[in-house]
């Protein structure tokens, strides 16, 4: 389980019921003795499920959910101390066959691996420099998910927004395999377990860094590549320039071409990072500030990095870990792109851009929803969505954002 389990109120694939209920079992199961806001938060959500006397029947929930949590805890206890069926040391698998590690479910769940059973799952996929053979190849961190026995299902590949890695989608995978899809994601250039490129890199860089992680793995066609920010102009780039080898596009909160007001914006963001020894942490607080609304459980409360109420925040752990000439390399990459330049409005593969009506204080949502009439105009099968979110709707509404997407990939199956 994480540190601390999410709020209630923490926008997630679980009900606010389910939420409560994993908080509650969670804190019995680690510290025995429930933290009195966890225990009254369960108590308020098993009161829409109590009859006649409401105090009564609440608590006799109360009762059973911790004789429940308790059970459970007693027989594993009991099952793994007595070695039941000599499978107490066997590591205990997510419900689908990893070919790589990653974070599953960062904010409820850490599964610990011995860092000896890592060593022959990871995927680090080479790709040449061929302006520069004579440089250290770049390598991209990759990770595969699949059904036991369903190599058939539809392939969906991720692509991270700058400053975040993999494990900016390990809440909603989970998700998508349970509806039957198989899964890529992949750290781009010079983020998570990815290297640093030794160079500048261009937005069409990164969208062919996709098609050389599917060429890896022997994937000719996929059914959708999902990005966010520099991920979704990626991803844009790459139905560019790989015509047919997707056959649809999910691209969240970026733009067909760098706007020239964000120069200098991209400028004071690299001197902030470069300013100092905690230069990525004073970074990641004035990004997650301006990529969640204020209250968003993933909005800094405290603009000290290393204050308590921050301490369980991921997105800010995310941002802060990022390889400084990482995020450097990527942000120049989008100072300077031009997607329409590059072809965009003559793509005809199926196209849904979304955008969190509060990022950027609606200025992505409305740059979208122009592209979208544009597009269109022009031939594109596209169309356009708006989610209640900021600049990362996969973490900030994710039951919305989810929704919207999955029906999209059910269009025309």
């Amino acid at each position: 389980m994480s540190k601390s389990a999410p709020p209630p109120s923490s926008p997630s694939p679980l009900t606010s019921f389910q939420a409560a209920a994993l908080a509650f079992a969670d804190a019995s199961t680690k510290g025995i003795k429930v933290p009195e806001a966890t225990f009254d938060a369960l108590m308020a959500e098993l009161k829409s499920f109590a009859d006649g006397s409401v105090e009564e029947t609440v608590q006799e929930l109360m009762v059973e959910a911790t004789a429940l949590v308790a059970s459970y805890n007693m027989v594993s206890r009991f099952l793994v101390g007595l070695d039941v069926a000599g499978k107490s040391n066997d590591f205990v698998p997510w419900p689908v066959d990893r070919e790589e590690v990653c974070s599953a479910l960062i904010y409820f769940v850490t599964i610990a691996i011995k860092q000896a059973n890592l060593t022959h799952l990871q995927h680090f996929i080479t790709i040449p420099q061929s302006d520069a053979p004579h440089v250290t190849p770049l390598t991209l961190y990759a990770v595969k998910l699949t059904i036991p026995s369903f190599d058939e299902r539809p392939w969906v590949i991720f692509a991270n927004s700058l400053l975040t890695n993999t494990s900016l989608w390990s809440s909603i995978t989970p998700i998508f395999t349970a509806r039957g899809y198989n899964i890529v994601l992949f750290d781009q250039r010079g983020h998570g377990k990815s290297s640093v490129p030794p160079g500048a890199c261009t937005v069409p860089e990164l969208g062919s860094d996709i098609a050389h992680v599917l060429d890896y793995f022997k994937i000719q066609t996929v059914e959708a590549v999902i990005g966010v920010s520099q991920g979704a102009a990626s991803a844009l780039s790459f139905s560019v320039q790989y015509p047919g080898r997707a056959r649809k596009i999910i691209a969240c909160d970026t733009q067909a071409k760098a706007p020239e007001s964000n120069n200098q914006a991209w400028n004071d963001r690299i001197k902030l990072a470069n300013s100092s020894d905690d230069g990525m942490e004073r970074l990641a607080i004035v990004t997650a500030q301006r990529w969640f609304p204020a209250g968003s459980v993933y909005s800094p409360v405290n603009t000290d990095f290393k204050a308590d109420a921050n301490h369980d925040n991921p997105i800010l752990k995310m941002i802060a870990t990022t390889p400084l000439q990482g995020f450097e390399r990527g942000a120049r990459a989008l100072q300077t792109y031009n997607l329409l330049s590059d072809g965009l409005l003559r793509s005809k593969t199926n196209t849904l851009l979304v955008a969190g009506e509060k990022d950027g204080g609606g200025v992505i949502s409305k740059a979208l929803q122009q592209l979208t009439e544009n597009w269109t105009k022009e031939g594109g099968n596209v169309k356009f969505a708006e989610v209640k979110a900021g600049h990362l709707p996969m973490v900030g509404t994710t039951e919305q954002w989810v929704n919207i997407v999955l029906q999209f990939l059910r269009e025309g199956v």
